[in-house]
């Protein structure tokens, strides 16, 4: 079966029945398919080619997509899967150069006439074989309406959380059942204004409120007491902690669900945040921990970075902030029931629990209908993506793509967050203990490392580097016999891993770290070491990391060259009107430097006057 194997390759490249003759790339690719083919024969008892019909088809179909299409393997993208679903056609169509073999002779498609994409398209694996990201257009708009909600918002809904409670124990005691009237009667005219700092960010609470709804006999009109508007309310701002937390953290749903609130630590800090000191010291880092149940029989105990802030200061990240958020909304029921979680449900009927027995653990599928439906009424996004529905998946996708690149149009509190745990990756290369998810960032900061490559070495992306310009006349040889972006990144992909090269993210230039080049580990230690894998923190800035062969400026630093420029620009003359012709001239020598970054960027003239 090898030898026919190899045979297979071989005549790849002698006559391609499908096209030109294969070049090395093509039989590198079509290699690993074929291994993975031969692999599932064995194991399911095939000796043969000539064996494989459509019967054996249709178990190596099951076999490809349990390995392939499963969600644990991200990476796999819908072309893949059905380029290894397509080797059984191909080895058919090339068996006829074999009639004097006959073991080799594949008689009849296997496939039945289909291809690997129909195959995917009539299964429909697009969302899972290609697990899609949160759109930007759905992310940037969400995120920031969530951290509104927890930094601002939940002032006034947290307060109307504690006069119902206040409210609830004076009538609790009644002989009496009717508690909601009371109750009701002293939400009614609850203002909404940050707590009396700001104006009102949305009416009063009524006495009645009137509400279009989707039933099975259409739409229908319905009235909400006090009570159920401030239970939509509460769900709608668990919704934004859920985003907040779940969007900058990049854990799923199912972990959230496991965190603790209680007890709370000396500083008042919900139990599941830690906070200890980075490895060198300079920071404080904070850690979300809690169980991790995907893939385990048995929960394990797990811990996420939620974020960094430097030692002696009291910055709080977001994620962190939205678990305190959550920790106030379900005070009142954790004391009812004794539960310690940091989310509980406590929705019911005509609003809240009034019952120990009826406060319960909260469902996954409730965390994302909950910020599903915050995204549906509070967030302002494309009429296109309307229909779209955030999952778990997406989450951690966009997470891992931003820490590797975050979004320069996202707002600066979100910058800050992922440039933090960026520096946190790259001074201790730690980001918790969930491996999947740190298997996911790696992936991605590899293939964001080739398709921005790919675009580099084609002229799509300006971009000044002594790395690349070295590396692009090796690369474009190894991707000139394709034309597919896809191809072409794969390639550059699997040179970078054989290189040992690894992309660390930086706001003023990035690093494709090789320990030979390595100027940040030379002047601080005087030598350079096979053993160190990342450029040291502490001595990242733009005079080291600028004279160093490993360093690369290009479309995502942009913003930072040009205000780097216009800043030397004006110390310099600043410098000149002072009189201080040395230091003038130092400067000079500086915003040359910017301006040159600038230049290789391809800012126009008009943006640096």
């Amino acid at each position: 079966m090898i030898g026919a194997g190899r045979r297979f390759l071989a005549s790849l490249q002698h006559e391609n029945v499908t096209g030109t003759k294969a070049g090395d790339h093509t039989i590198s690719l079509f290699g690993d398919r074929l291994r993975f083919f031969t692999h599932w024969m064995y194991a399911d008892g095939y000796s043969h080619f000539r064996e494989i019909g459509t019967h054996a088809f249709s178990s190596y179909q099951d076999y490809t997509l349990s390995i392939l299409a499963d969600e644990a393997v991200e990476k796999r993208t819908l072309s893949t899967i059905a380029a290894y679903l397509d080797i059984p056609r191909r080895l058919h169509l090339q068996s006829r150069l074999f009639q004097s073999i006959p073991d080799m002779i594949i008689p009849t498609d296997p496939l039945g006439g289909e291809t690997g994409t129909s195959i995917c398209k009539r299964l429909d694996l697009d969302d899972y074989g290609n697990v899609q990201p949160v759109p930007d257009q759905i992310a940037r708009p969400a995120i920031q309406k969530a951290i509104e909600w927890v930094d601002c918002f939940s002032i006034d809904i947290l307060n109307a959380i504690e006069l119902r409670s206040f409210l609830f124990r004076r009538v609790a005691s009644w002989n009496s059942n009717s508690y909601t009237t009371p109750i009701n009667s002293g939400l009614t005219g609850f203002r909404f204004n940050i707590g009396g700092r700001d104006a009102e960010w949305r009416p009063p609470l009524v006495a009645s409120l009137p509400v279009r709804i989707d039933t099975e006999r259409g739409q229908q009109t319905v009235q909400l007491s006090p009570l159920q508007q401030l239970s939509d309310l509460t769900e709608d701002l668990v919704g934004a902690c859920g985003i907040t937390i779940h969007g900058l953290t990049g854990f799923r749903s199912s972990e959230g669900a496991s965190l603790k609130a209680l007890p709370l630590s000396a500083t008042g800090l919900p139990a599941c945040i830690e906070i200890r000191p980075s490895q060198i010291g300079l920071n404080e880092v904070f850690y979300i921990k809690g169980k991790l149940t995907k893939g385990r029989q048995e929960p394990v105990e797990c811990e996420w970075v939620a974020g960094m802030r430097p030692r002696g200061t009291d910055y709080i990240p977001p994620p962190v902030r939205a678990a305190i958020v959550l920790t106030k909304i379900f005070s009142f029921w954790r004391d009812l029931s004794g539960a310690e979680d940091l989310w509980v449900s406590v929705k019911r009927g005509s609003g809240f629990a009034r019952h120990k027995r009826n406060v319960t653990r909260v469902l996954t599928s409730s965390l994302l209908n909950y910020e599903n439906n915050f995204i549906r009424r509070h967030v302002s996004i494309p009429n296109k993506f309307r229909g779209w529905r955030v999952n778990r998946a997406q989450w951690r996708k966009k997470f891992s793509h931003d820490i590797i690149k975050s979004d320069p149009d996202a707002i600066p509190e979100v910058r800050l967050h992922y440039q933090h745990l960026s520096d946190h990756i790259v001074e201790s290369a730690y980001f918790g203990t969930d491996a999947k998810l740190l298997q996911l960032i790696e992936d991605e900061a590899m293939n964001q490392a080739a398709q921005d490559i790919a675009r580099m070495i084609y002229g799509e992306q300006p971009y000044q580097s002594r790395v690349i310009d070295q590396l692009a006349a090796a690369l474009k040889r190894l991707s000139v016999e394709t034309k597919e972006p896809e191809d072409i990144a794969v390639t550059i992909r699997r040179e970078l891993a054989h290189e040992g090269i690894r992309v660390w993210t930086g706001m003023h230039g990035d690093c494709f770290y090789r320990w030979e080049n390595a100027l940040c580990h030379i002047r601080s230690k005087g030598n350079v070491s096979l053993t160190d894998d990342r450029p040291l923190f502490e001595d990242r800035s733009n005079n080291t990391c600028g004279s160093c062969s490993n360093y690369i400026v290009y479309g995502r630093h942009r913003p930072y060259s040009l205000s780097t420029f216009k800043k030397r620009r004006k110390e310099w003359k600043d410098m000149l009107a002072a009189g201080e012709l040395l230091l003038a001239e130092a400067l000079h020598q500086k915003m040359t430097v910017a301006r040159n970054y600038c230049s290789a960027l391809r800012i126009p003239e008009d943006e640096l006057s």
